[in-house]
């Protein structure tokens, strides 16, 4: 995970009425499995530059690719661009 990201974030998503798959109990543990990694930033640029995207959201791709691991995400825009790029998505349910 991108040392960017808070674990606020993390309870943020398990509080939100839109997430009602995701509970805080799953997303306690799951910060007990949080790696903070370095990405490095001029990968992430050329992501942005080349899809069209936000910086930030190609710092999340970049991550995901880095770590060969699954994006979890409920922005569709950056879902879609991760997919084009190869990256498995976890969907959250609505």
């Amino acid at each position: 995970m991108p040392s960017v990201i808070s674990t606020s974030s993390c309870r943020k998503i398990a509080q939100s009425h839109r997430c009602s798959g995701v509970t805080l109990e799953l997303v306690e543990v799951a910060q007990n499995h949080i790696k903070f990694i370095d990405v490095p930033l001029e990968q992430a640029l050329d992501i942005s530059h080349s899809q069209n995207i936000y910086a930030y959201d190609a710092y999340l791709i970049q991550c995901a690719q880095q770590t060969s691991t699954s994006l979890l995400t409920l922005d569709n825009r950056l879902k879609v661009t991760a997919i084009r790029m190869g990256i498995h998505v976890m969907e959250v349910m609505q």
